[in-house]
């Protein structure tokens, strides 16, 4: 009795066996659980897509279809693909702070002017519900007052805290919604320092150095805009090059900065090889130095 019980369940999922043959197809492999046979043609087109939107298609000279009790298997002789796909969403680009792209958890001033692009060609930005963000206090783009505001026209948003960011870290973000209710976001994580100035990751590139093959770079990061020195001394500690940078401008920056040296001393002379010390100096400290190797 179980033995016959087992046949006749095989044979209803089974069902009937069969061939087929044509130019064209149109088929969703993955509804069919039962039956047998094989399907063959010369030409097929697949189209993938994602809601109404259309992302890309597949097409091919032949192929066939096999299909058992509970699968289907699908093979193509030869296939060519493309792809395509226009998603509409407000773009966000150009984000500087004081002027300048940073990098995470840089330091910037504690009075720093935020800059940023927000633009949406398709269906405009909807200011109402975009806004900006600094730690967790929101404004929309429409609500934005005094030193901060939004052009519609040009597209540029400018930022500025009413009141001097504290010391610590901060973050701010961006969120850009058009009329069509797409969403972009950008966000960055800076510090601030009001308190002692620091000047961390002092380095010099390449190092050794080679005069003869071109300037050296010395970076550092300040915690806030301040007028510095850099000094390189001699393994006698007499002075060979020093070079002044005003606060708030290159070199003084809060934040990354980037100088060069061309290997020569005060003189115009240049340099002997040897182990050179460079320090940033300021308001007669010195803040950060690192060693320089000159080796031609």
């Amino acid at each position: 009795m179980k033995r016959l019980l087992l046949i006749l369940i095989l044979f209803s999922l089974s069902g009937p066996a069969f061939a087929a043959s044509g130019t064209m197809y149109l088929s969703s492999p993955e509804q069919l659980f039962g039956g047998g046979g094989k399907t063959e043609g010369s030409s097929y087109t697949s189209t993938t897509s994602i809601g109404n939107t259309s992302i890309g298609t597949a097409e091919g000279t032949s192929y066939s279809i096999s299909l058992g009790f509970l699968a289907a298997s699908i093979s193509y002789a030869t296939s060519e693909s493309s792809a395509s796909v226009t998603i509409d969403s407000p773009g966000i680009s150009s984000l500087k702070f004081d002027g300048r792209t940073i990098a995470d958890n840089e330091y910037v001033s504690s009075d720093v002017t935020i800059t940023a692009t927000v633009s949406d060609l398709a269906s405009s930005i909807n200011t109402a519900i975009s806004s900006v963000e600094i730690d967790s206090t929101v404004t929309s783009l429409a609500n934005l007052s005094g030193d901060s505001s939004y052009n519609a026209t040009t597209s540029l948003l400018t930022y500025k805290s009413a009141t001097a960011l504290t010391t610590g870290t901060h973050t701010f973000t961006i969120y850009a919604r058009n009329n069509a209710g797409e969403l972009t976001s950008q966000t960055t994580t800076f510090k601030v320092e009001s308190g002692n100035l620091l000047a961390n990751t002092v380095l010099a590139f390449p190092n050794p150095y080679n005069p003869n093959n071109g300037n050296l770079e010395i970076t550092y990061n300040l915690s806030k805009d301040s007028t510095v020195s850099v000094y390189i001394f001699n393994t006698l500690g007499q002075l060979i090059w020093k070079q002044d940078y005003l606060s708030g401008a290159a070199g003084g920056y809060a934040g990354y900065n980037s100088v060069n040296w061309d290997g020569v001393n005060g003189f115009g002379q240049a340099i002997s090889n040897d182990v050179y010390l460079c320090r940033i100096v300021s308001e007669g400290n010195a803040i950060g130095k690192c060693k320089i190797a000159v080796l031609r």
